[in-house]
């Protein structure tokens, strides 16, 4: 079984995750979180999010909002569309600089997710990633630990 992860490389120079602010003609929070895939990913309706993909709710306390983070399951070949998909999407290029797959795996010589973990993360973008890795079995806890220690390391 193949496992990734989609994140993004922002305006910014930071790796977040898809995403942003509800705007007042949100209806729901997963309808200002299509929106923004929509706008961010060019994201596909059949992927759309809904309550099952909730995963955990986190407090920026240095921007004082509340941040809510899902996570859908898709097939390899449907990952690959998406990320394909996105070199459509309207903020490509501007709010969007591509996608992102981390590595999910170690190498001996310290390479892999240790070094993915030691660049600059938006926000609560590298606590949702670890949180996320372990919350859906990605990874086990000794896994997430040891590269975080390797970062160290480098």
């Amino acid at each position: 079984m193949k496992a990734s992860v989609l994140m993004q490389m922002r305006f910014d120079g930071f790796i977040g995750f898809p995403g942003g602010l509800i705007d007042p003609t949100d209806k729901t929070w997963e309808d200002g979180l299509n929106r923004e895939l929509k706008e961010e990913l060019n994201l596909n309706e059949k992927f759309y999010i809904d309550k099952s993909d909730y995963l955990f709710s986190s407090l920026n306390e240095s921007r004082n909002i509340v941040l809510h983070f899902y996570a859908k399951k898709v097939t390899y070949e449907d990952f690959r569309a998406i990320e394909l998909d996105s070199m459509n999407a309207e903020d490509f290029g501007s709010e969007v600089m591509g996608v992102i797959r981390p590595p999910l795996y170690q190498m001996p010589n310290g390479r892999g997710l240790s070094i993915f973990l030691s660049n600059e993360f938006a926000g609560n973008s590298l606590i949702q990633f670890l949180k996320s890795l372990l919350n859906l079995g990605l990874l086990s806890s000794t896994e997430i630990l040891d590269a975080i220690k390797n970062t160290d390391k480098q």
